[in-house]
């Protein structure tokens, strides 16, 4: 009820009918676009079962409680937008399982926990956002495996240690926001050239020495 826009919602109207659902020829819901819309409560565990969900936008709207490790089911998914809400507890290691995944944003939440290293089998990720959050630990390594990615932006969480020299494999990576954070020692040294031609780097760390 305190939903901004819900026509046809829970109605006898086709589900593709109604507000931010997007079906396919066989009906199956393939998108799921209801950002700023003034929702609040968890994410149902029941939206693991949209088999066929290529998109989903839940972003800016006041989600509260943990992200459903049941999303992970969702193979088909290409990009997920949970940023601005409320989120907390650990990002489920389950979302390793989104092989075909291009974008993930679940920046401005209150997650906590590691990040989980099974975000390293993303390989087709072009996008990982998880600033401002509560996370702590270390940089996985298993995120040098990301070869696609362009954007990588864990700035203002708890992370510390070393950034791992496997970051260095990314060559296709345009910007980089690892700030307010407690990271030590230096970014690898072949990141220079790629990055010194960008304007989008914040890293607060020097580079490693030849």
């Amino acid at each position: 009820p305190n939903w901004r826009r819900s026509y046809d919602w829970l109605s006898t109207a086709p589900i593709g009918e109604w507000f931010g659902v997007e079906t396919d020829a066989n009906a199956r819901v393939i998108k799921l676009s209801l950002n700023c819309n003034g929702m609040s409560g968890k994410i149902p565990r029941e939206l693991g079962s949209l088999s066929k969900l290529k998109w989903m936008d839940l972003g800016r709207n006041h989600l509260s409680g943990e992200i459903p490790w049941e999303l992970g089911n969702l193979d088909s998914m290409r990009s997920l937008y949970l940023s601005f809400n409320r989120l907390s507890g650990k990002i489920p290691d389950e979302l390793g399982n989104l092989v075909n995944l291009r974008e993930l944003n679940l920046a401005i939440n209150e997650l906590s926990g590691k990040i989980p290293d099974e975000l390293g089998n993303l390989i087709n990720l072009r996008e990982l956002n998880l600033a401002i959050n509560r996370l702590s630990g270390k940089m996985p390594w298993e995120l040098g495996s990301l070869i696609n990615l362009r954007e990588l932006n864990l700035a203002v969480n708890q992370l510390n240690g070393e950034i791992p020299r496997e970051l260095g494999k990314l060559v296709n990576l345009k910007g980089l926001n690892l700030g307010g954070n407690q990271f030590t020692g230096c970014l690898p040294r072949n990141l220079k050239d790629q990055l010194d031609m960008n304007l989008s780097i914040s890293v607060g760390l020097p580079f490693c020495p030849e």
